[in-house]
């Protein structure tokens, strides 16, 4: 019996152990996985102490390195012959600070010449400026360049004549002076190494491009040379920044352990003072906030996570989160406010360093793009997104303008650069409105111009600077050996293909018409000159055959002169040229042009007839006949349709070659109809007769009353063998 009782206690205890497993399998689960979470994090902090740990002993480390070559450079007498170097360098630099020597630590690293360079523009290459000196420090970069002196005038003995030197002369040697350009904190210098990934040979050698703090381009002397400039500079940057992290990590310990000292609870044996203080600047309130809002002593470390990581968008809400806190002024501890005010400054200042770098590259996508520009405008820094985003495509529009090849005709290669260039303002335009929201809205000016400043105004300058560029490749390819048709054609062309702009709201041909009146005026005087002088020309030495001539307003053939012929079909050329032209601002000189000509042709014709012989004078007059009314009327009728101001012009001066013409041909009508006369002083002669007898006594006058008598001996009067002279 005692065995039976002993086995169901057993077996009961059994069952109940088992249902006791059963109920806490489901907590010792959770308890196990919350134990693995503590594990994993405490890994991972594991991992980031030694991570840093081992960061720390190598910025020490090479401190240590450092400062023991510091200290093995520098060796007995160093410091006084540092000194000295310092003294002769600022002796021989005009401008040198008066601040200069009073720097102990400051040495000079190396000093170097260089070219420096510029950029030729469009065409591409650089081009020689002048030769600079680095004097590179340990914390500053002094530029100089060679001082120039005056020399004498000096002359030979017994008053010969004087023999002048160069009237300025370069010092060389040790005592060679240099005159100051600029001065440049070391840690602060951008340097950009131009051939490091091109091998192109025709690019330019052995130079850098100076980014920051003034943007540049310098040339070495050999490959060497720039190696050790840059390997100087960057060593140096680094060497600086070690330094500031060793002193940053140093003052952030001490804050963090005089917060200690406020945070933490007094004990009793401590004055009362101290206790009132602690209590004052964290007080009760202020503490249970902070339990509340914890996050906030790890924001500082989140936001490093989240820059190395490139996280940026987690990084500036957790930037906007932390400026609510502080503004909403929960906490009244002053000193923390402070603390998180200038941490979020430090690190809105460095994301936005970042994101201006990544807005900088040419080949970012849209996408990228506008992300980056939406988060410099979260930012607040705006205008500095818009100046990166405009500068970048800049750049690419003068890149792409550069690949355009120069071959073939004018107007090709003018049509492709335009096409380019109007087709990419546009599509930088639509991107601006795009990506800035704000500024967007603000394009009300499409319509109607706003009262206050809005920020597309910066798009706008932009736009206008950029048609400045092209209209200076355009004088270049198009004014400097075309003719006025070809600038008139490269015009029409840019006018065309500007259009894609125009429905983006922005008006940017009358900048090309205002920036090539001057040129346009320039070839259209040539023109004009041209067809004067080769209409002289060919008046004067062409044939007298008559050719047809189709008039363009009724299609009829009239028979004229070749010269009038061909001056009429340039003619008319030009005046299609001129109306061709539209929105220039310089109609009424084109129109004064086109009434020029036909004046100098009605003149040139009126001249001839009245200066050639008989045969030509009813050809010609046909000529002038139609030059003066047909023609006329017709290039008055085509250019009026296009300037309706002109009509006056053409009126006004068709009265007054009709005026002309009239008073040739009543001169020459006159003067033909005039009678010789002899010269004066000289009398009549009569010739006497040839038949071999002598001549007869002259008779007496006959009797008015027989005229008729065939047998009665007259005096013959000899006709005058030359002709009339009209002057002309």
């Amino acid at each position: 019996a005692e065995l039976r009782a002993y086995q169901q206690s057993t077996q009961k205890a059994g069952e109940q152990a088992a249902q006791d497993l059963k109920s806490h399998v489901f907590q010792n689960y959770n308890l196990f996985i919350e134990t693995s979470r503590e594990i994993a994090k405490l890994d991972n902090d594991l991992q980031d102490i030694r991570a840093l740990l081992s960061e720390t002993n190598s910025i020490l480390r090479h401190v240590n390195e450092l400062c023991e070559t510091e200290r093995e450079e520098e060796g007995p007498g160093a410091s006084a012959q540092q000194q000295m170097k310092l003294m002769d360098i600022a002796a021989r630099i005009d401008g040198c600070p008066a601040d200069f020597l009073k720097y102990p630590n400051r040495h000079l690293l190396m000093e170097e010449d260089f070219k420096e360079l510029e950029e030729m523009g469009a065409a591409g290459g650089y081009q020689e400026v002048r030769t600079v000196r680095f004097f590179v420090f340990t914390d500053i970069v002094l530029v100089s360049i060679q001082a120039l002196s005056g020399s004498a005038v000096t002359g030979t003995d017994g008053g010969g004549p004087k023999a002048r030197r160069p009237a300025m002369t370069v010092q060389d040697g040790a005592d060679q002076r240099y005159r100051l350009m600029y001065i440049w904190d070391l840690e602060r210098l951008l340097l950009i190494d131009i051939n490091k990934n091109n091998r192109d040979p025709d690019e330019v050698q052995n130079a850098f491009r100076l980014m920051e703090p003034h943007a540049g381009v310098y040339q070495c002397g050999d490959h060497q040379s720039k190696q050790d400039f840059l390997y100087t500079i960057h060593t140096q940057q680094q060497h600086i920044k070690d330094l500031a992290a060793v002193k940053g990590d140093a003052a952030h310990r001490q804050r963090k352990e005089k917060t200690a000292v406020v945070v933490e609870p007094t004990s009793d044996d401590e004055n009362s003072d101290t206790a009132a203080t602690a209590q004052h600047s964290m007080s009760e309130a202020d503490q249970v906030v902070l339990e509340e809002n914890d996050w906030v002593f790890e924001a500082s470390d989140d936001l490093d996570v989240y820059i190395a990581q490139r996280e940026f968008e987690k990084a500036v809400k957790l930037i906007h989160k932390t400026q609510a806190f502080v503004r909403a002024k929960k906490v009244s501890n002053e000193m923390l406010m402070a603390e998180l005010d200038d941490m979020i400054e430090v690190r809105q200042e460095e994301i936005t360093g970042l994101l201006m770098s990544e807005l900088s590259n040419p080949t970012m996508k849209k996408k990228d793009m506008q992300r980056c520009i939406k988060l410099c405008v979260s930012l607040g820094q705006n205008n500095r997104a818009r100046a990166m985003f405009l500068k970048n495509r800049g750049g690419g529009l003068h890149r792409d303008m550069r690949h355009i090849k120069i071959e073939g005709v004018t107007e090709v290669y003018v049509y492709k650069l335009s096409q380019m260039f109007f087709n990419f303002i546009r599509t930088v335009t639509m991107e601006f409105l795009s990506s800035f929201s704000a500024v967007a809205r603000s394009f009300g000016w499409v319509t109607s111009l706003p009262t206050t400043i809005f920020s597309g105004a910066a798009l706008v300058v932009w736009a206008a600077s950029q048609v400045v560029h092209y209209v200076t490749i355009f004088k270049r390819q198009v004014f400097m050996g075309g003719s006025f048709s070809t600038a008139v054609k490269c015009l029409i062309i840019t006018q065309e293909n500007s259009a894609p702009v125009e429905e983006c709201g922005m008006e940017l041909f009358f900048i090309v018409a205002e920036m090539v009146k001057e040129e346009l005026q320039r070839k259209a005087t040539e023109k004009m000159e041209l067809l004067n002088k080769q209409a002289d020309q060919r008046l004067s030495a062409s044939s007298t055959e008559r050719v047809a001539y189709q008039h363009h307003l009724d299609m009829t053939k009239v028979q004229l002169h070749p010269s009038t012929k061909l001056f009429c079909e340039q003619t008319e050329q030009f005046s299609q040229d001129v109306c061709a032209l539209d929105g220039m601002e310089i109609d009424r000189f084109l129109v004064e042009c086109v009434c020029s000509l036909l004046e100098s042709q009605v003149t040139r014709l009126t001249s001839t007839v009245n200066a050639t012989d008989k045969t030509k004078v009813q050809d010609l007059d046909q000529d002038l006949q139609f030059v003066v009314n047909k023609y006329y009327d017709s290039i008055r009728t085509t250019v009026v349709n296009k300037y309706p101001a002109a009509r006056n012009i053409f009126r006004l001066q068709k009265v007054s070659l009709l005026r002309v013409v009239e008073e040739k041909r009543e001169q020459r009508i006159a003067m033909a109809q005039a009678p010789k006369l002899p010269p004066k002083g000289v009398a009549p002669k009569v010739p006497p007769k040839e038949n071999g007898n002598s001549p007869r006594s002259p008779r007496s006058p006959r009797s008015p009353r027989s005229p008729r008598s065939p047998k009665s001996p007259s005096l013959t009067v000899p006709k005058s063998p030359t002709t009339l002279a009209i002057p002309q």
